[in-house]
């Protein structure tokens, strides 16, 4: 196997492009000569991810589009089949944190906006880019859980909802797609150093720096007693993506430092 591990030339979308894991995964992408269709609705953030990896000669299609519109997924994998005239691979990865408060007290109006990023913007980027690749019976997705996708974790019960929402897509789009040649997968990131979780540290520990407050939630929830890195959720997308994976399907990879393996021992 190459260094490139079996991406190079692959055509992959990847929306929330310019974020932690979406950025990270982006870097290793296009290091690995991969096609890229950069997704993101903040069009400055994009335009600078597009830019770092276009100088480094690879060939890049970037679109400003908003997930939980119907009309944008249509527009970004209508645009990817035009540019590149199919698509490999598909990071289905944009999502949002939301308010960081008890589900008692939380506004449904804050619930519906997590819901609809990061539970239908998933669905809709499956459906979607998933009738291209069952047409040309090839491709692999993988979608962006978290440990929240198998644990309840106070104060982000909308967030834990979609996260748990999005197994069942991974495993149903697997179950129905999966016997024409596509691989539907799920990547679930345990605590990352992201602005993400530096902000969620923020509102919990008032007083505290993001990056330390990050770091200390990295170190209690792992076992290995860090915090992870975006460029580690990376890696394992890019091998998900990849025919490395060849016999992965419907399945839920943690990234999280042995944090699911673990959680609720005290010893």
């Amino acid at each position: 196997m190459s260094e490139n591990f079996g991406m190079a030339g692959k055509r992959v979308i990847i929306t929330g492009a310019s974020g932690g894991i979406g950025g990270a995964t982006t870097r290793l992408l296009a290091q690995r000569q991969a096609k890229l269709v950069l997704v993101d609705r903040d069009s400055a953030a994009l335009h600078r991810i597009a830019e770092e990896v276009e100088s480094a000669g690879v060939e890049v299609l970037s679109i400003v589009a908003d997930v939980t519109q119907e009309s944008h997924v249509v527009r970004y994998v209508d645009a990817a089949v035009e540019h590149f005239g199919g698509v490999d691979g598909f990071f289905n990865n944009a999502g949002i944190s939301g308010q960081v408060t008890p589900a008692l007290d939380l506004a449904f109006e804050d619930w519906k906006r997590v819901i609809d990023v990061n539970l239908n913007g998933v669905y809709l980027g499956l459906k979607y880019v998933g009738r291209v690749m069952a047409e040309q019976r090839s491709g692999a997705i993988v979608c962006t859980g978290s440990i929240a996708s198998e644990r309840g974790l106070p104060n982000t019960v909308a967030y834990n909802a979609a996260k748990h929402g999005v197994l069942g897509l991974v495993r149903t789009f697997a179950a129905e797609i999966g016997g024409q040649g596509v691989r539907v997968n799920a990547v679930l990131p345990g605590m990352i150093d992201t602005q993400m979780l530096r902000s969620i540290a923020e509102r919990l520990m008032p007083g505290v720096d993001g990056a330390e407050g990050a770091a200390a939630a990295g170190a209690a929830s792992s076992v290995m007693g860090r915090v992870g890195q975006p460029e580690e959720i990376a890696q394992v997308v890019s091998f998900l993506l990849s025919d490395q994976a060849s016999f992965v399907q419907g399945a839920g990879v943690p990234v999280d430092g042995g944090a699911l393996a673990t959680m609720g021992n005290t010893g």
